[in-house]
């Protein structure tokens, strides 16, 4: 035992110690004295530890108000232990908090962690070293923070982990060659952030790697023919990068991937022609890169394939024929390319097309009458080819459509008034064309139209009142054309500027529009009644005219008989 002056001393070290801290690490003290034989209080430690680090960067204050000794340390909020006997903290969840802070280093004393999320909040700063310590770590979420640095290559030394989110953050450098060490990775996701060099050789190593996803970095280099060795591999995204050269051939070397996305880089080269190993592939997305030639009939053997984007390249030729074997089709990207010819006529088997984007080609001849039966498309636009015909009376089956384009064409004929079947489209142009005849009145029973281009055109006759119904239309562009009578003025004409109507000879109406005034200014409906009335009284003029006359001819026979008589 201490003699009684050095446990005097002792005391007052300890209790000037107890003063001079949080409150959270009394607390600690305490219950590490009550509970000695729970192995649950070096967890505890750890985590009043961290909540004294993050106290006031807690705006929400549910660390504060949660992680308290009424509680067991189990059931604070965000904390998980062991399922079979409580004893050890190994799940850690302060996601979505709003917590503005540095990582806690603390959380490295956390040595029986299985998975640490602190998502979506605004951590800053590099990553703690201390937490190099968690070898047990099998999920690590630190997406959508404000982390910066390099990302730390003693991840490649954690033994346990398969998930590694750190997406949207700052991390800047290369992808370290250590991630390639981390035999059970499954998911891999860099993206959002800053980082660059090439993607690791030995990437494709990892036999157990599902996900890999480095989209919206600064990457640089070509891809890797091993990476499509992880014959596991189901979702390939490196869009948004600075990649070059060309697509290896063996990307169906992985046939389980479902999602390739490469869009938006700077890759070069042909398309890859065989795709018949890539069953499952149901996302395939090269977009906005500088891939020329022709679109591969291979394409048709992609039979689970739901989008396909290939729009802004240099693609040449026709658009094959196979393509139609897309059952499962949804979303059909190749706008912006040097595609000729016509279309398919075979379009309409792709019963599953919601949305169609061919815009800016070189397409010509006739838009094929069995597009119209898509019934369930949502999006289409063919604009800016040289498609040639008329607009079918069909194109009233596209019932649910929102978007309608077939602007800057050499479209002829007549808009049909099966238009006014189109009750969901915000959007109708055919802008740019060489369409004839009256503007429908069907058109006003398109309800929710918001965009209404016929400008460059030749319609004739006059502008319909009746689209003074449209109440969500708030732009309408008739203008170059050869329309005639007076401009509506109520409903959505009432926002309309000049510029809507320019180059119509015959319009007339308010003079914010900058057109001649109209001789009447009355609506047809009241012109009509007063056309009906004039001609009433005239009738009654006529016939009391000849009432009148009637009896002056009857007054001068008396009159004459009268003179006989005398």
């Amino acid at each position: 035992m201490l003699p009684k002056a050095m446990r005097i001393v002792s005391y007052s070290f300890v209790l000037t110690f107890l003063l001079s801290t949080s409150a959270s690490l009394l607390n600690c003290s305490t219950i590490a004295y009550k509970f000695t034989k729970d192995h649950i209080n070096t967890d505890r430690c750890s985590l009043l530890a961290i909540k004294s680090h993050l106290i006031n960067l807690d705006p929400y204050h549910i660390l504060s108000k949660t992680w308290s000794n009424s509680n067991h340390v189990c059931n604070w909020t965000g904390v998980a232990c062991s399922p079979r006997q409580r004893e050890r903290v190994i799940a850690l969840d302060v996601s979505a908090m709003d917590i503005t802070a540095t990582l806690p280093p603390q959380i490295g004393n956390l040595s029986f962690l299985v998975s640490l999320n602190i998502s979506h909040n605004h951590f800053h700063g590099g990553v703690p070293q201390e937490l190099n310590q968690l070898r047990r770590l099998a999920v690590i979420d630190f997406m959508s923070n404000h982390l910066s640095g390099e990302i730390p290559s003693w991840f490649g030394s954690l033994p346990q982990l398969k998930v590694l989110f750190l997406m949207d953050n700052s991390f800047q450098g290369v992808i370290p060659p250590s991630l390639t060490n981390i035999s059970n990775l499954e998911v891999l996701d860099l993206s959002l952030n800053q980082l660059n060099g090439h993607i690791p050789q030995g990437i494709g190593n990892h036999q157990s790697l599902r996900i890999f996803i480095a989209q919206d970095n600064q990457l640089t280099g070509s891809l890797p023919p091993t990476l499509f060795n992880a014959s596991k591999l189901e979702v390939l995204s490196l869009q948004g990068n600075n990649l070059t050269g060309n697509i290896p051939t063996n990307i169906c070397s992985t046939p389980r991937i479902e999602i390739f996305s490469l869009h938006s880089n700077m890759l070069t080269g042909k398309l890859p022609a065989n795709y018949s190993h890539c069953t499952e592939l149901q996302v395939l997305s090269l977009s906005y890169n500088f891939f020329h030639g022709r679109i591969p009939r291979g394409i048709g053997e992609l039979r689970s394939l739901k989008m396909l984007y290939l729009g802004t390249n240099r693609l040449t030729g026709a658009i094959p024929t196979t393509i139609c074997n897309l059952q499962n089709l949804d979303v059909l990207v190749l706008d912006h390319n040097q595609l000729r010819d016509s279309i398919p006529n075979c379009i309409g088997n792709m019963v599953a097309l919601r949305e169609a984007y061919l815009h800016s080609n070189k397409l010509t001849s006739a838009i094929p009458t069995s597009l119209w039966l898509l019934k369930d498309l949502l999006y289409l636009n063919l604009s800016s080819n040289s498609l040639t015909g008329s607009i079918s009376p069909s194109i009233g089956n596209l019932a649910v459509a929102v978007v309608v384009d077939l602007s800057m064409n050499q479209l002829s004929g007549v808009i049909p008034t099966t238009v006014g079947s189109l009750q969901t489209v915000c959007y109708f142009s055919v802008a740019n064309n060489r369409i004839r005849g009256s503007i429908p009145e069907t058109i006003a029973s398109m309800g929710n139209l918001e965009v209404l281009n016929l400008y460059h055109n030749h319609f004739s006759g006059s502008i319909p009142i009746s689209l003074e119904k449209l109440q969500y239309l708030t732009h309408f562009d008739v203008s170059f054309n050869e329309l005639s009578g007076e401009i509506p003025s109520e409903g959505p004409f009432r926002n309309l500027e000049s510029q809507s109507f320019l180059h119509n000879r015959g319009l007339c109406g308010d003079q914010r529009f900058h057109v001649s005034p109209c001789n009447v200014h009355e609506d047809p409906k009241r012109n009509l009644m007063l056309e009906y009335t004039i001609i009433v009284i005239v009738i009654f003029g006529l016939f009391y005219l000849s009432v009148m006359k009637g009896r002056l001819v009857f007054f001068l026979s008396l009159r004459w008989m009268f003179n006989i008589a005398i």
